[in-house]
């Protein structure tokens, strides 16, 4: 899946319950398609981060409240591009956001 796919899918699938604003995308092409974005949803700050040279998507998310960029990121998702299922990011997703 390219960066572009996995935002669309990530957006319509997982935050289509939430409403959500984007803080910061960073995609570099050149770098083996990788890149991230962050997102402000119900008061935390949640990070999506696609590592195209390694094939892994990993997904961070803040306590509630921490103003970014100054945030401390707990990883609640890690895998390979391959192995991505979006029901079980839905359901991390659902639980980290409370």
């Amino acid at each position: 899946m390219t960066f572009s796919e996995i935002q669309i899918k990530f957006e319509n699938d997982i935050l289509s319950e939430f409403k959500f604003e984007i803080l910061e995308m960073q995609y570099s092409n050149y770098s083996f398609g990788s890149g991230y974005l962050v997102y402000r949803i119900k008061g935390k700050n949640l990070r999506l981060v696609l590592d195209g040279k390694e094939g892994i998507i990993e997904i961070s998310i803040s306590s509630k409240g921490e103003k970014y960029p100054n945030v401390n990121w707990q990883s609640t998702y890690w895998k390979k591009i391959r192995e991505v299922d979006f029901k079980d990011i839905l359901r991390i997703t659902r639980v980290a956001l409370g």
